[in-house]
């Protein structure tokens, strides 16, 4: 998401209120895969198997629901990059947990020059 910033301004930091909602059921979530053709045509390629230690973990996957990026500009203004991540998987107890609302606003500071 890009977010306006105020013209002479850097971006410092977040808060982050939510609300949350457990999905019902159990999942195994794999990690992420090497991608594929569809046409059928690849060579063989190896599925990567989990990795037990981080699927014995009691932590959220990701840990954070929102990143702050970069900070670039769109024609002149000034754009503060941010990145959202509204599910979270439970690896131990394979839950998911998807983030339905959140308030983000961000901490400007001015960048005196």
């Amino acid at each position: 998401m890009r977010v306006s910033v105020v013209g002479g301004s850097d971006y410092k930091d977040y808060k982050i209120k939510t609300v949350s909602e457990p999905i019902n059921g159990e999942y195994n979530v794999f990690p992420a895969q090497l991608p594929r053709r569809t046409n059928g045509l690849d060579e063989k390629i190896p599925f990567t198997k989990p990795d037990v230690n981080t699927y014995l973990s009691k932590n959220h996957y990701p840990s954070k629901l929102v990143e702050l990026g970069y900070q670039t500009d769109l024609a002149g203004q000034s754009m503060a990059v941010v990145y959202l991540f509204p599910v979270q998987y439970i690896p131990f107890e394979k839950k998911l947990v998807f983030f339905i609302s959140s308030k983000s606003p961000l901490v400007w500071f001015e960048v005196l020059g």
